[in-house]
């Protein structure tokens, strides 16, 4: 008898301290019973996250779950439960309809016997880290200057577009373009209008193009626009043409004007990324040296 006192009381001091140190965390924690219902959280919850404890007991809290996250943690769940405790970047509903990445780490809890009784759940803020890494991420693959993708991501894209272009029995357009005299421009205007005129190019081709159709920046003056799910593959042409056209209309009169040169390419997935891009470069090739200012086809 003086055992299980003994038990109990060591029982009931752990639990003290735990709460202690739980309830001056700056983690988020959940306490659940069998049926995944919250019994307990940590007053952080209102720090981090936003919520009232009150408005969070008797709930799931997996219902917070991000829904383009709902599934990971379903898949990682019994990984997540087992003895071993680990762990899960994912996404809290905050209160106002927002978002926090969060670290999740989860760990069984049994009774005396062994059965289960519920689970606990340790969430800490990952906000910043998570941004950091998608920031590193963004300028790992997008050019500097024009804010467009780089000539890795373009060419993943083509490979992926000349794969499906396969499979559903479409057409992918590349068109490789080169801005006619740039180093003229920068010799003339100097580098920070020739700056100005690479930009101004990348946005014109994003604004003319579709937004699913990927442009890339790859060399000096050189971009590449992958135009995937075409029905037709005539309708390469027709937006080049459109390239040509809007690029050439008169613009800020102090802005050196400028035209340009593309080479167009169609696959429907019998060749390769690379056999795509050699044949949109000799198009480009045949363009420049037919007079500049204009497209060729391969």
């Amino acid at each position: 008898m003086r055992a299980l006192r003994h038990a109990a009381q060591d029982a009931k001091e752990a639990e003290v301290r735990f709460r202690l140190v739980a309830e001056n965390s700056a983690d988020v924690l959940f306490q659940t019973d069998v049926e995944g219902l919250c019994t307990w959280v940590s007053p952080s919850v209102r720090l981090v996250l936003g919520w009232e404890v009150e408005d969070l007991l008797g709930g799931n809290p997996l219902d917070l779950v991000h829904p383009d996250d709902a599934r990971l943690v379903r898949f990682h769940l019994p990984i997540l439960s087992d003895s071993t405790p680990n762990s899960l970047e994912i996404r809290f509903a905050t209160v106002g309809e927002g978002y926090r990445w969060m670290s999740a780490i989860s760990r069984e809890l049994h009774g005396r016997s062994g059965e289960l009784v519920g689970c606990l759940y340790a969430l800490r803020d990952v906000e910043e880290q998570v941004q950091r890494r998608e920031q590193l991420a963004y300028r790992a693959s997008h050019d500097a200057l024009t804010g467009l993708v780089d000539r890795t991501e373009a060419m993943e894209a083509l490979a992926e577009a000349l794969e499906r272009a396969k499979l559903k029995h479409t057409w992918v357009g590349l068109l490789y373009v080169d801005i006619d005299h740039f180093k003229a421009v920068n010799d003339t205007y100097g580098h920070l209008e020739g700056d100005r005129l690479l930009i101004r190019v990348a946005q014109l081709l994003k604004d003319t193009l579709r937004e699913t159709d990927v442009v890339a920046r790859i060399g000096g003056d050189e971009f590449i626009a992958v135009l995937p799910s075409m029905r037709e593959p005539d309708i390469a042409v027709v937006r080049a043409e459109a390239l040509l056209a809007t690029v050439s209309q008169p613009g800020d009169p102090d802005f050196p004007q400028a035209s340009l040169s593309i080479g167009v390419a169609v696959g429907d997935g019998s060749h390769d990324a690379d056999q795509l891009l050699a044949m949109a470069d000799a198009a480009l090739y045949r363009a420049k040296t037919g007079g500049r200012n204009r497209l060729s086809q391969s």
